[in-house]
């Protein structure tokens, strides 16, 4: 054993050893479980702004359209909403990459678990002390490994495959709606048409008030509430 100094020094460099994979390690799970919730998210705000007024008002096949698969969802975007010059292309690298990502987000959801694929590290027993398959640091081990089955750079990979994807989801409309799509989902407040309930954009980016010169508010009245 070393001195206290030594082991104040292991006990650091092993603390920022482990702060990377701590924070690292959760956000790779958080970010391989989001992204396609965004995904879907992006394909019900296209439902919801474009779906054709027969479908919308048609409670049991507005439910059916939006509670599809997501293969089906994607095929009857064109069929059901209006605004699309062409239907959602299943034959891109794009699409199949997307679907990959769907995939994987299924089988995390479900708790599908394959230990061969997982292993972190292999042990052995001689009696009750642990043998370990492989030499060296076993705590950088287990963080190599912890790399490897996070994945951070194929999560980020996938983040970027869906964008494209929803990119290609976009194209298919016409310049038009594609627009006004986009004026949608990028107001943080969009409103909503209640006769036809349909989402919409219903104020600018800018906002005026003019008042009466003179005239105090409540916010200006000496009043003891």
């Amino acid at each position: 054993m070393g001195s206290k100094e030594e082991l104040e020094q292991y006990e650091q460099a092993l603390k920022r050893m482990s702060d990377r994979p701590k924070a690292l390690y959760g956000d790779c799970l958080k970010l391989r479980l989001l992204t396609p919730v965004m995904a879907e998210a992006f394909i019900n705000m296209v439902i919801l702004i474009f779906c054709k007024d027969e479908i919308r008002n048609d409670l049991e096949r507005y439910q059916e359209f939006v509670r599809a698969g997501v293969p089906d969802r994607l095929s009857l975007l064109s069929k059901n909403c209006d605004g699309f010059a062409r239907p959602v292309d299943s034959n891109t690298d794009a699409y199949a990459q997307f679907m990959r990502v769907i995939d994987k987000r299924n089988c995390a959801l479900h708790g599908n678990v394959d230990p061969l694929r997982e292993t972190v590290e292999i042990i052995c027993f001689d009696g009750k002390r642990p043998l370990f398959a492989n030499p060296g640091n076993h705590i950088e081990c287990l963080f190599e490994q912890l790399e490897r089955l996070y994945a951070p750079s194929e999560v980020i990979s996938d983040y970027e495959a869906v964008h494209r994807f929803l990119v290609e989801i976009a194209e298919c409309l016409t310049e038009r709606h594609q627009a006004f799509f986009e004026q949608v989902i990028t107001d943080a407040f969009p409103g909503c048409e209640l006769k036809k309930r349909r989402v919409t954009r219903i104020l600018p980016d800018h906002r005026a008030m003019s008042m009466l010169e003179g005239i105090r508010y409540d916010d200006q009245l000496d009043v003891q509430w």
